[in-house]
């Protein structure tokens, strides 16, 4: 057998993994303990892989943590599947959407519940409350279920597994063709954290994607090759999505759920986290320009874990600070002269206006990425210059000493009312809350 050729020197295989890359992953799960706290007394488990994302050649895979100290034991990186939960999201979803043109940097979602299931709001987001008017790129950092699952509608169930299975390599259970393992990642049987990290490969690489290899290929003892790891790769996505991606998913280490990564000031990094449902798993997939790595965080039997910080961005950082500790530069991500920037309103969507940048909360001017041609053109009609009390934030009448008036603006804007029961946190920058009964 092949196993027996191996052992008995028969055989020489050249293998991808990167032993420089091999070995900072393996000192930092070896001392996972300095970083990873124990829960109940017991500590979770851990795995890691590290691509190259231009090949898929895998540089370093880390089945467990602690010290090795057998033999052919459980890989918990390629032999182990959980529910990716929020990390599929970009897959299922927002990549779809800006690939399809459905979606852009700065459409507008109502981050509000889709229905009453068995009268409790559905889906909840993390933490439970719901935020109201947004852009992609805040939904997409801040993680939002209600936004997923907008998305997902707007996509449609049959273009979203399509793009998942066909697009980005990934085998799901026919019962995943719903909202909830679409949208929010509960797939049936999970998929592997070698499979999940390669399916983010395109937006690291231009929208290209390979199937991941651990060999190149394998020689007798005579040098010929007998076997030929050959890369096969195809589109998967083009590289305006891919960049625009890129950006997106660079403002979740930047600014949303995964902040707490501190290797970003050495190199940039994009990525998306996930923490599932009862806190089971704790995951990252991040990539720089180098290297892109997956760490997934758990109990081998599903229980769950109370974290301050996700673990799994904890065990990322440690090992991307080591791989970057010389850097010379921070090395930045490449945008095409395809894509633009331009500022726009967080509340519309549109080109800002002065009354944008007066709210009531501050600006809402922010700066987006767009295929050029397909960035906003009109201004913002939304934002509503009035003159409030500043004693009570209420619109000024004639009752209002001229001393206490402020000029700010508020959103001109009414939610249904169905969603009057529910407490969503923009209602009070609406100008119809600040009437005076």
């Amino acid at each position: 057998s092949a196993k027996m050729m191996i052992i008995k020197g028969g055989l020489n295989i050249y293998s991808t993994i990167d032993p420089k890359v091999q070995d900072t992953a393996k000192k930092v799960f070896e001392n996972y303990s300095a970083y990873i706290l124990p829960q109940n007394g017991n500590f979770p488990q851990a795995s890691c892989v590290i691509i190259d994302p231009h090949t898929s050649d895998v540089l370093a895979i880390i089945g467990g943590v602690g010290r090795k100290n057998a033999n052919m034991i459980l890989n918990r990186a390629t032999n182990t599947k959980r529910a990716p939960g929020s990390v599929l999201k970009p897959l299922s979803v927002y990549a779809p959407l800006i690939e399809e043109g459905i979606a852009n940097y700065n459409t507008i979602f109502d981050d509000t519940p889709i229905y009453l299931k068995e009268n409790i709001p559905w889906p909840k987001n993390s933490p439970n409350r719901y935020r109201g008017l947004m852009p992609l790129s805040f939904a997409v950092e801040h993680s939002l279920n209600t936004v997923a699952v907008k998305g997902l509608n707007m996509l449609g169930i049959n273009k979203s597994y399509d793009y998942l299975t066909n697009v980005f390599n990934l085998s799901l259970n026919k019962s995943d063709y719903a909202e909830a393992p679409l949208a929010l990642g509960q797939l049936t049987d999970g998929e592997s954290l070698l499979n999940i990290t390669n399916a983010y490969s395109p937006f690291a690489n231009g929208g290209l994607i390979s199937k991941p290899r651990t060999y190149l290929y394998v020689t007798d003892n005579y040098g010929n090759v007998i076997l030929e790891n050959r890369a096969e790769t195809k589109r998967a996505i083009s590289e305006s999505t891919s960049q625009l991606m890129t950006k997106l998913l660079e403002g979740v280490v930047n600014n949303g759920t995964a902040k707490q990564i501190a290797s970003k000031e050495l190199t940039s990094i994009a990525g998306k986290t996930e923490t599932s449902g009862n806190s089971r798993d704790k995951w990252f997939i991040g990539y720089s320009n180098d290297y892109l790595c997956g760490v997934w965080c758990g109990f081998d039997t599903p229980k769950a874990m109370s974290y301050s910080k996700n673990p799994a961005c904890t065990l990322f950082d440690e090992i991307y600070k080591k791989l970057y500790e010389n850097a010379s530069f921070k090395d930045e991500f490449y945008l095409s002269n395809n894509i633009v920037e331009e500022y726009y309103c967080m509340d519309s969507g549109m080109l800002p206006t002065q009354d944008c940048r007066i709210d009531i909360r501050g600006t809402r001017v922010s700066k987006g990425y767009f295929v050029k041609g397909t960035e906003p053109k009109e201004y913002c009609t939304l934002h509503k210059s009035v003159v409030i009390d500043a004693a009570d934030g209420l619109i000024a009448d004639v009752m209002t000493p001229s001393f206490r008036k402020r000029r700010v603006s508020l959103l001109d804007y009414v939610r249904a009312e169905e969603y009057d029961r529910f407490n969503i946190l923009d209602n009070e920058y609406f100008v119809s809350s600040r009437k005076r009964k």
